[in-house]
């Protein structure tokens, strides 16, 4: 009788296993960074347009 291993031909071993999950953290990690920054700008670009515009708001008679 052959020896063999006990895992599944199909199986993953741990080390790919750990190496996938890093890898899809740190793509969470990256697209919620993006996320923020892109508030952040949105944020930062209403509140300009708004300030614009309460400064044209003041300088009509």
């Amino acid at each position: 009788m052959p020896v063999t291993s006990l895992r599944k031909p199909y199986a993953r071993p741990p080390e790919v296993a750990i190496r996938v999950a890093w890898a899809i953290a740190r793509l969470e990690a990256k697209a919620k960074a993006k996320a923020k920054a892109k508030a952040k700008a949105k944020a930062k670009a209403k509140a300009k347009a708004k300030a614009e515009a309460g400064l044209l708001g003041e300088r009509s008679p």
